[in-house]
């Protein structure tokens, strides 16, 4: 393991690695064969060659030729065979060192140094690297606050959905606000309420998902809105 658990880490900064040394081998084993299949058909493709001038004097029969032109045929497909094990030799190589996809916090690892992974069967996950540089606020309101909201005079309805301040119940460091940019086209049934989502920007890494959060909007306060990562 190649960082600290809970760290912020950058897209492409290495986290795992992985023993290399069976993939390692398997490269080198089908470098091998290509080098082989190449030499190969460098001799197939001369013996044609050959065949054919012989061919012109009657040295050789006819059979001969079409002989010599499978065998170079063949030859060639091996080096296109060997070319593609030594890609997938290559990239099973390559997932020996795992890099973070994105930039993000990274939970601490399951497996201990040392352990043996046997992934072959069944995914392994390693750590969970969540990308919160923006956050979800999920709350509902009922119908009726929806379109009292909706119709107040004088405030541009751009202005009620930008900027919404936020609150915790124990006061942070910094001030949030959340832009409006999800309502959803159904109204809850069970509750006669709306579901709303606003985005909100966190530079500082200290929202988390789960988190409960106050958003007061122009009629009221919701006091039950969730925090969840984007």
């Amino acid at each position: 393991k190649d960082y600290a658990s809970g760290q912020f880490v950058n897209k492409g900064q290495v986290l795992f690695t992985i023993e290399d040394t069976q993939y390692r081998d398997a490269l080198a084993q089908a470098e091998a064969q290509l080098a082989t299949a190449r030499s190969t058909y460098e001799y197939n493709k001369n013996n044609y060659e050959a065949m054919k001038k012989a061919l012109e004097s009657d040295a050789v029969a006819r059979i001969s030729v079409i002989q010599a032109e499978s065998e170079m045929k063949n030859s060639l497909a091996a080096i296109h065979n060997a070319e593609a094990a030594v890609q997938s030799a290559r990239t099973n190589l390559g997932y020996c060192t795992v890099r973070a996809p994105f930039n993000g916090h990274v939970t601490a690892s399951g497996p201990d140094p040392g352990a043996y992974l046997a992934g072959a069967g069944s995914p392994v996950t390693l750590a969970t690297i969540y990308d919160d540089a923006e956050v979800v606020v999920t709350f509902s309101i009922s119908e009726p606050q929806y379109q009292q909201m909706l119709g107040i005079r004088g405030t541009p309805q751009e202005e009620i959905f930008r900027k919404v301040p936020l609150s915790f119940d124990n006061e942070l460091a910094h001030k949030y606000t959340g832009d409006l940019y999800y309502t959803s086209p159904i109204i809850d049934k069970s509750t006669g309420t709306i579901t709303l989502k606003c985005i909100v920007d966190n530079p500082y890494g200290v929202l988390r998902d789960g988190m409960y959060v106050t958003v007061p909007m122009p009629f009221g306060a919701s006091s039950h809105a969730l925090l969840v990562k984007d």
